[in-house]
């Protein structure tokens, strides 16, 4: 199965050259498959299988790596300023820069790197539509998708503990669904100028914030 395959800790770049080794498998119904390295550095690497018109996006901000796989409704400036505000060390801008990026529309994984302090985050959007597993080893972790954890599993002769209810990243809230759904009819009503109705949907996103 095409995708992102991300491993965390201080063995990443040995896994990293064992899931090139094989990465090929994932996608062998692929005439055009390729195997392209995102990341590698001493504690994290990502490696990307994909046919060569999967949709990704690589950008690159001061020291920071930001790769989507998949699609997010914002252009470069405004996944950057999003960014920005994930790897922010102010909790309240971090979580703004959140929650504007459960709002945006798409499937993606988006992985951000920072170089100085060899921070990493692994987020999807918010329905899960292109997930990721995790298995949880003595010298790090892995995140890919199940099929493609169990291919590795074989290649490494089963010498990684797979869990079988293993946790999917976390997916959207009922509460989370409805804001998006707010949000998104918010734009539209702003889009086409009905400013009362623009302005109803903003009263009722913050109601519904409100909730617990």
């Amino acid at each position: 199965m095409p995708g992102l395959t991300v491993t965390l800790g201080p063995d990443a770049p040995a896994t990293l050259s064992a899931l090139r080794s094989h990465a090929l498998e994932g996608v062998s119904s692929v005439q055009a498959g390729s195997a392209e390295t995102i990341l590698e550095t001493p504690r994290a690497a990502a490696l990307l299988t994909a046919y060569d018109s999967y949709p990704r996006r690589r950008l690159v901000t001061r020291d920071v790596l930001i790769f989507v796989e998949g699609f997010v409704d914002a252009d470069d400036a405004e996944l950057r300023r999003i960014v920005e505000g994930i790897v922010n060390s102010d909790s309240k801008r971090q979580e703004e820069a959140l929650r504007e990026l459960r709002t945006r529309d798409g499937e993606f994984v988006l992985l951000v790197h920072q170089e100085h302090d060899g921070r990493t985050w692994i987020l999807n959007d918010s329905y899960g539509h292109l997930p990721l597993y995790r298995v949880d080893r003595g010298s790090g972790t892995l995140l890919s998708r199940d099929e493609a954890i169990h291919r590795i599993a074989k290649a490494a002769d089963g010498d990684l503990l797979i869990d079988e209810n293993m946790d999917l990243l976390p997916v959207a809230t009922h509460k989370q669904w409805l804001i998006r759904i707010l949000h998104n009819l918010h734009m539209g009503f702003d889009r086409r100028g009905q400013v009362a109705d623009s302005r109803a949907m903003a009263e009722m996103i913050w109601l519904v914030e409100q909730e617990d």
